[in-house]
């Protein structure tokens, strides 16, 4: 069982969805922003790597700076070899200070390039360190040089001492003897010197001078050798101490420290600089995964855009390829390809009528309804009209419903479709929803999706309006057609009645005077009483005839149709043969329009006589009343009927019916099928007349074999209707009492006609053919007229009513003119001023003219 999803609702404008989706294509979809972010992200990588102190650089420095410390130690450690006596040569001492030297230049060059933060602090070290190596460098330089001294007095004492050892001589040996520990004082002097034993070395050396042996040269080099010990070494030790004591290798310990301080503040920075780099180029790295991603979904929203595209076309096709009158199979082969193209089971669309909202057509698949449409249906007009209220612009109308199954699991509900619903409203005139079934339940559309369901549900409905447009148009077209035919007819219709007019007035006029001069039954009144009939008739089709070119005069006051078609029921009966069966049924509600009786009972006694025509008189015609309310436009065979309240009244019999060729054009005048027998084909354009008159609309169904139907609309009149009896106020004739009327009649023939009829009626006439005339006698013959009748078309093109109110000075007078066509006067004064209608008889002239002098007075 399907239900409506009661979440989120969608409302989407199919223009700002699509704007949307370009401007997603725009930021996601371009094959060079991929480019340019990989660019990006490979730049920033390698920013991240290559961001930070150089490794190589701080290697090299902290070894140099081990170097020093090395070198250092070696020249301290050389240095008391040397002093030691272990080494005689120099070398490796002036290596050490050279290596010493090198490393500081060394150390110059890498700091000046180290990529850390030098306030000048390392400067300063690495002179004092410079300053340290120097001195360092004097100290060795003394040193090797009293170092030499020594080491050769050291030699040579011993080598002496040895020598007098091994004396020949006796007084030698003896005072060696005497200084024997002489050589052990010496030795102890060397490794650990002191004043104490330096002076008693003295004196052992100066008692071998005042011995015996003192004239042994080898005695006098033995003391000189010790003296210059005793002199040299102290010195030598000191310049030991001195370099045993240097401060290089603290100096280097301190340069070392501060440039480590400094590397650690320029790598922590450089780590940070790396991190945020590194994070950007994985967050670009990321970024490129979201750009290839989107390009994926934008390739396959275009390859389904691609699809869409083609299933529209596939739409026109459908509409193309069938005629204009049969829509179903258009719709049903869309609506087909539209459930294929999103994979639905079922579909249903359901056309309304916006204004009403009742249901116009219904196109399903296989007969098949869905159970949940007319929940749909209502749901979308309901939330369709509290949203967009009947004023609002037509066209802004979209509903969307996502439907689901009750027995769906509770945490898929969400995100789950089994069908959708979705409610356009293209136009004033079309609006419809359409549902689409889906076998299982399938992931709920995204806004793409549902933008593609509503374009294919609009362009089913569009191409549904614009059929319809057509169709209207087309129709419109044959019916302008028909009416402008019509106009035609009628304008030529009407000037042959005026001239048939004027000769009926003169064949009635003469034959009512010479039936009144023939007041015994004879012969010739018979046949004056004939002459004076056939004009009559004569008339009635000169009625038709002026009802269909519209001139003729019309009462418009509200009446009750149903009591004029009651009061006409009895004539009918009587104008119909016996063998036709007539049946009438009248609403008992009110049912009043605005018009004339005369007219509606004129209408039903041609369409009656033509039914009883069409069944050889052997039928049956249902004559029915009833009012109707109209809530939608429809289009009749004749017209279209706008909504509103309207009266209906229809005429139905069994006859032959009529062709579908014909039907067309049996209300075009002189149209007849019946012209062997008699027909004028002027009845039904009468009726026509009479209908347009009423502002009434018609519809007309008939079937070869079966009958025909006459179904006549009429707007509803709120006013109270007027009794019948003041329509039809038959009086007797009015007569004169020797008033004067003056009349103007431009032709011969009739001015004796209307002179002879005022005298009969019991006035002085007086006839003139033209106006001046009129004038001339008014001045000259002293005498005031109670009344003056003027034929209209007597009198000159640029004559108007209000001239002859000025001419005439109050004097009243009354126009003769074809039912209201006025010709230059025009029907608005024609109407103030008083008319007599052609053909003049004798009541209505005595009516008119007894109503217009007694008005005057």
């Amino acid at each position: 069982m399907l239900e409506p999803y009661r979440g989120a609702d969608w409302d989407l404008d199919f223009s700002m969805t699509a704007h949307a989706s370009k401007r997603r294509d725009g930021l996601y979809g371009k094959p060079w922003g991929i480019v340019f972010a990989i660019l990006c992200a490979v730049l920033f990588a390698v920013l991240a790597f290559a961001r930070g102190p150089d490794r190589e650089a701080h290697t090299a420095i902290l070894t140099t700076l081990r170097a020093v410390d090395l070198n250092h130690a070696s020249l301290q450690r050389d240095v008391l070899k040397a002093r030691a006596g272990l080494i005689r040569n120099y070398d490796p001492l002036v290596d050490s200070v050279v290596y010493l030297h090198d490393d500081l230049t060394k150390l110059r060059s890498l700091l000046s390039q180290a990529d850390v933060d030098d306030n000048g602090d390392l400067r300063a070290l690495l002179r004092s360190l410079a300053y340290s190596v120097d001195r360092d460098e004097a100290l060795v330089e003394e040193f090797k040089t009293e170092n030499a001294l020594l080491q050769n007095s050291l030699g040579i004492f011993s080598q002496v001492l040895g020598s007098l050892h091994r004396s020949p001589y006796q007084e030698t040996q003896r005072a060696v003897m005497a200084s024997d520990d002489l050589g052990n004082m010496m030795m102890r002097f060397s490794i650990q010197p002191n004043e104490a034993l330096a002076q008693q070395i003295r004196f052992e050396l100066d008692g071998l001078l005042q011995s015996n042996a003192a004239v042994v040269p080898e005695l006098g080099t033995l003391v000189t050798h010790g003296r210059m010990i005793l002199v040299t070494l102290p010195p030598v030790d000191d310049k030991v101490l001195a370099i045993q004591a240097s401060d290089t290798s603290s100096r280097a310990q301190d340069l070392q420290r501060k440039y480590l301080e400094a590397y650690d503040v320029v790598s922590s920075r450089s780590t940070l600089s790396r991190m945020f780099l590194g994070s950007v180029s994985v967050t670009l790295c990321g970024y490129i995964a979201l750009l290839v991603y989107r390009l994926r979904l934008q390739t396959e929203r275009l390859k389904r855009r691609l699809d869409f595209e083609s299933m529209l076309n596939e739409i026109k096709s459908c509409f193309n390829s069938h005629p204009l009158q049969d829509c179903r199979p258009a719709v049903e082969e869309s609506l087909d390809a539209i459930a294929l193209f999103f994979g639905a089971d079922n579909h249903e669309l359901v056309l309304l009528n916006p204004e009403t909202g009742e249901r116009e057509e219904v196109y399903d698949s296989a007969g098949t309804r869905i159970p949940l449409a007319d929940a749909l249906v209502a749901e979308f007009l309901r939330e369709t009209r509290r949203e967009h209220p009947a004023s609002a612009e037509a066209g802004q109308r979209f509903f969307f419903r996502n439907l689901q199954r009750r027995d769906d699991l509770a945490f898929t509900r969400d995100a789950t479709s089994a069908g959708v619903g979705i409610g356009l409203e293209i136009s004033a005139q079309c609006s419809g929803v359409l549902i689409l079934e889906f076998a299982e339940s399938r992931k709920k559309a995204n806004a793409d999706e549902i933008v593609l369901m509503k374009g294919a549900t609009e362009m089913v409905m569009r191409s549904i309006d614009d059929r319809r447009r057509r169709l209207d148009r087309r129709t419109l077209e044959r019916r302008l057609e028909h009416a402008e035919r019509l106009q035609a007819v009628g304008t030529l219709a009407g000037g042959i009645a005026h001239e048939f007019n004027n000769i009926l007035a003169a064949i009635l006029g003469y034959g009512e005077m010479a039936l009144q001069i023939l007041r015994r039954p004879s012969l010739t009144k018979h046949y004056v009483q004939e002459m004076v009939s056939t004009g009559e008739r004569a008339t009635q089709i000169i009625d038709q005839i002026l009802a269909l070119s519209r001139k003729s005069e019309r009462t418009s006051k509200p009446f009750s149709i149903v009591e004029a078609v009651s009061d006409i029921v009895p004539l009918l009966k009587i104008s119909l043969p016996d063998t036709f069966d007539l049946t009438v049924n009248l609403s008992e509600k009110p049912s009043v329009i605005l018009g004339s009786p005369i007219e509606i009972q004129q209408i039903l006694m041609n369409l009656c006589k033509n039914a009883a025509e069409a069944s050889g008189g052997t039928g049956k015609a249902e004559i029915e009343v009833v009012p109707i309310d109209i809530r939608s436009r429809r289009t009749l065979s004749h017209g279209e009927l706008p909504t509103g309240n309207y009266i209906l009244m229809s005429v139905a019999d069994n006859g032959g019916g009529i062709p579908e060729s014909v039907l067309p054009h049996i209300f075009e005048p002189f149209f007849t099928t019946k012209s062997r027998s008699g027909g004028t084909g002027l009845g039904l354009a009468a009726v026509h007349g009479n209908i347009v008159g009423l502002a009434g609309k018609i519809n007309v169904e008939s079937r070869i074999g079966e009958g025909t139907r006459f179904e006549l609309y009429f707007p509803v009149s709120r006013q109270a209707p007027i009794p019948l009896r003041q329509f039809f106020n038959e009086q007797s004739v009015p007569l004169g009492e020797g008033q004067l009327v003056v009349i103007l009649e431009g032709e011969a023939a009739l001015l004796p006609m209307y002179e002879e009829k005022l005298a009969a009626l019991g006035y002085e006439p007086v006839g003139f053919s033209d106006l001046d005339a009129i004038l001339s006698w008014l001045k000259t013959s002293g005498r005031r007229p109670d009344l003056i009748m003027l034929d209209v078309e007597s009198l000159e093109s640029n004559v108007t009513t209000s001239d002859l109110d000025r001419l005439f000075g109050g004097i009243p007078y009354l126009l003769v003119a074809d039912q209201f066509t006025g010709g230059h006067i025009g029907e608005h004064r024609l109407r103030r001023a008083g008319i007599l209608k052609k053909p003049v008889s004798s009541k209505s002239m005595a009516s008119a003219i007894y109503k217009k002098i007694n008005t005057a007075a």
